[in-house]
């Protein structure tokens, strides 16, 4: 495959031992990102942990705004019915 998109041993080689992604300029003007699929894993892994963490940071300050009656309208009730909601959509 690396001969069809004109990458060279040399970027193949730089590819498998950084993980950076490199670019292939394919004839019709498109670009084409071509990525080690360890580090494309990793990157993913990163991103549901960058995910995982804003969703704790919001429920905690949701939770804060219904501990201190910051929200009137901020219920357990509406909190955990929202939770699960999500939940259901991620799961």
């Amino acid at each position: 495959m690396a001969k069809h998109l004109d990458i060279s041993d040399e970027q193949l080689d730089e590819l498998r031992r950084t993980g950076s992604p490199i670019v292939v300029h394919l004839p019709d003007g498109a670009e084409l990102v071509v990525q080690d699929a360890a580090a494309y894993r990793r990157m993913i892994e990163l991103l549901d942990e960058i995910d995982l963490a804003e969703s704790g940071r919001i429920c905690a300050e949701r939770w804060q705004a219904i501990e201190t009656g910051a929200d009137p309208g901020a219920t357990p009730e509406v909190f955990f019915a929202d939770l699960r909601r999500k939940l259901r959509r991620t799961g």
